[in-house]
């Protein structure tokens, strides 16, 4: 229980700020002028507009999850919008006892230019403070937003982002601010270090998550633990990107998320490009799958079981031949022929079936059969050595088997870069069947990790059509 005092404040992101604008107040050739709707510090040719909003919060008000912290934080940071917050919590007396505390919560925005540019600094920051009112309303709209203007706004700038510290403060530690509904919300600013920062993201520890999160690790300052950070097993259901440098810890991250999904109950397989996951797989009792290698299972990956439609099946599996073994038009108009005609009378072939089709297709001109001979010698590779245990294995296991377990597939035994690409797209093809034949569904019941995805999903312009990987990707939400 929180002692009965005056005010609790909660300073966020803004240690640098203030220290940088007292230490401007109190120079000689500094002006400050409070003015209606902003205020203007200068200080040589140099200006900075400043506006704060002042948000209050029902009593009653519960973050259930993060994703519309998220997506504000997200706006912000995509129009460049500079963020400093405070948060003062008034205790509530009910029946002699502090049984509620309303937060009310200060934001503020700026705008820097030289004085020159006075207008344009001025219409900078009211198009930063609408920015922000527009994003909070749209996604709370049980708040209520109210932009300070006049003395209110000269006074609680003064008083609340100048002051060292006010009568009665009491400083909360991020295990106590968890609760806060808009506590989390860093600063998208860059013009504020995170050496300065007084409080990072902590939505992740809120305690009602808990029970249906993932531990990942720790956020560690200066060589101190601060806090656990969880994601919250609903935030899965959408893609998850991990990017970083070389060494930064990308497959360790996602090593420690497939861990903790397993523990949670939740069937993981993994697309593995270069044999990273086996050992940690195979310690939670899961099961390994090395295509191309001596005496491995292998996977029917023509199999039309779970397609809900065959000539999407055919399309598809002809759009993946085409693009990774760089078909012609002609060539991949025949190979679609020949797979719909190998389709009519057998669900399940195999690669020896359809080269054996081609053989036998019938061609009427010279044209044609130069085609026929390109698609033989473009497929031929496929059907010896390497290429041929994988696409002829004698034990197969069915797609449901895999999904039915938590699977790794070890891509990096594939010498041939084109096999391991299409491999893996073949597999996403089949995920994306036994899936869509299931149905929509409202929690996480799998989760594939993808590593090294810009050899499924390359780099591509904005009016690039997308890869065929890119789609099967975009579907398998």
């Amino acid at each position: 229980m929180l002692n009965p005092i005056k005010s609790l404040l909660y300073r966020g992101n803004i240690a640098k700020l203030i220290k940088n604008t007292k230490g401007i107040l109190q120079a000689s050739d500094i002006d400050a002028y409070p003015f209606k709707q902003h205020i203007i510090v200068r200080k040589n040719a140099k200006i900075t507009i400043l506006k704060i909003l002042r948000i209050k919060t029902p009593a009653n008000l519960e973050v259930k999850d993060n994703t519309k912290i998220l997506n504000f934080i997200q706006s912000m940071q995509r129009n460049n919008v500079p963020l400093a917050y405070i948060i003062a919590l008034f205790p509530i007396e009910h029946n002699g006892e502090n049984t509620s505390i309303i937060s009310e919560i200060l934001v503020m925005t700026w705008s820097t230019g030289k004085i020159d540019k006075l207008i344009e600094a001025i219409e900078k920051a009211s198009s930063n403070i609408e920015k922000i009112k527009v994003s909070l309303n749209s996604l709370f709209p049980e708040l209520e937003i109210e932009e300070l203007k006049g003395k209110e706004l000269a006074k609680t700038f003064l008083q609340f982002f100048l002051r060292d510290s006010c009568e009665g403060e009491q400083r909360l530690p991020s295990s106590q601010t968890a609760f806060i509904p808009i506590a989390c919300l860093p600063s998208p600013s860059k013009s504020i270090s995170e050496k300065h920062a007084e409080f990072t993201y902590t939505i992740s520890t809120y305690r009602k998550l808990r029970s249906k999160s993932i531990f990942i690790g720790w956020a560690v300052r200066n060589g101190e633990k601060l806090y656990p950070i969880h994601i919250p097993l609903n935030n899965l259901v959408r893609h998850v990107l991990i990017m970083g440098m070389t060494g930064s810890g990308k497959s360790t991250t996602a090593k420690k998320i497939v861990e903790q999904l397993i523990r949670n109950n939740v069937n993981v397989l993994v697309l593995d490009w270069h044999n990273e996951y086996g050992d940690l797989i195979k310690s939670l009792g899961g099961l390994i799958l090395s295509p191309g290698a001596e005496n491995s299972n292998g996977i029917n990956l023509f199999d039309a079981t779970y397609a809900k439609s065959i000539e999407e099946h055919i399309s598809l599996i002809c759009d993946i031949f085409s693009e990774t073994l760089e078909f012609t038009y002609p060539q991949s108009y025949m190979f679609l022929e020949i797979l719909i005609r190998l389709y009519s009378r057998k669900r399940n072939p195999t690669l020896s079936d359809i080269v054996n089709e081609i053989y036998a297709f019938d061609t009427d001109s010279r044209l044609d059969n130069e085609i026929k001979q390109a698609l033989l010698r473009r497929l031929l590779f496929l059907a010896k050595g390497q290429a041929k245990r994988v696409f002829e294995s004698s034990q197969e296991y069915s797609i449901a088997q895999i999904l039915g377990e938590n699977t790794v597939i070890e891509l990096g035994n594939f010498k041939d870069q084109r096999l391991r690409k299409m491999y893996a797209m073949m597999i996403l093809k089949l995920l994306y069947d036994f899936f869509t034949s299931r149905g929509k569904s409202s929690h996480l019941r799998h989760v594939t990790i993808l590593e090294e995805a810009d050899n499924i999903v390359p780099r591509r312009s904005l009016n690039s059509p997308p890869s065929i990987g890119e789609k099967l990707i975009s579907e398998l939400r």
